[in-house]
């Protein structure tokens, strides 16, 4: 949780993990227009034909600004301290982060927010998915706002308490359900893996991984999103791999989930 304010009077004080889980939306919706814009599409969903990055970065940014805006003015006019309006303020944030996810727009939230970190916390998903964790951080929030520390430990108490439960409950998973995954993540720094000296290191080291994989006897490789490029296949010929990718479907490119069957050199199946 970011530091709260300790003023009574505005939503403020309370706000900020709330403002600080959409501005991470903001920027998430910047960056995939400015790489959508080249595709000559418009992330906003409401518009279609070429758009410039820059303009449907700065139209993004006002979006996600306008729902921070209308979601605080919202809770001002209810009245930000009392209990009712946190709770109705709360559970609305994370409907909206359900309905957004829905969209090309949406990529992380305060509902995600919680992992890896605290698991016992993201364990309430079980019970309200991802909006009802969103909802129960906004509430731990306020909770410390108005610093009511005894309702805030049973809240915080409970809260992770039935997530801990909920892990445990779903753990249970016969040995012949499990499945042995080698999980590949070549350490590229960021701003170089796209040149062509790194291209060459990544592929190297896929596929040193894809073979470690077949001698460990692992069902699937999962490789990394962008670990191959459209037309790329993988070098796998004993085991299956799953990979981010791009795909063609008519003018498009997408972004896939792709599966590769063991010595599949087109994916099989795939998740837009």
């Amino acid at each position: 949780m970011v530091g709260m304010a300790t003023t009574r009077g505005g939503c403020i004080g309370w706000c900020c993990p709330a403002t600080t889980g959409l501005a991470l939306v903001v920027v998430d919706c910047a960056a995939a227009a400015l790489a959508a814009g080249a595709q000559g599409w418009c992330r906003l969903g409401c518009c279609s034909g070429v758009c410039k990055p820059s303009l449907a970065a700065g139209l993004c940014s006002l979006a996600g600004a306008a729902l921070v805006a209308l979601w605080c003015g919202l809770l001002q006019w209810l009245g930000p301290s009392r209990l009712s309006s946190a709770c109705f303020a709360a559970l609305l944030w994370g409907l909206t982060e359900v309905v957004l996810a829905k969209g090309p727009l949406f990529w992380l939230g305060l509902g995600a927010a919680a992992l890896p970190g605290d698991r016992p916390l993201a364990g309430l998903a079980a019970f309200g998915g991802a909006g009802f964790v969103a909802a129960v951080q906004l509430m731990i929030s306020w909770l410390l706002w108005r610093q009511a520390w005894p309702l805030l430990l049973f809240v915080v108490l409970t809260a992770h308490g039935l997530g801990a439960a909920a892990l445990a409950l779903n753990s249970d998973v016969v040995s012949s359900q499990k499945l042995q995954l080698e999980v590949v993540q070549p350490a590229l720094p960021t701003r170089e893996k796209f040149t062509w000296e790194m291209q060459q290191k990544q592929r190297y080291l896929l596929g040193d991984a894809i073979r470690l994989a077949e001698v460990d006897g692992s069902v699937a490789v999962v490789l990394p999103e962008g670990a191959l490029s459209e037309g790329e296949h993988p070098n796998s010929k004993e085991v299956a791999v799953i990979s981010g990718g791009f795909r063609r479907e008519g003018i498009e490119d997408r972004s896939s989930l792709l599966w590769f069957p063991a010595g599949n050199l087109i994916p099989k199946n795939w998740l837009d």
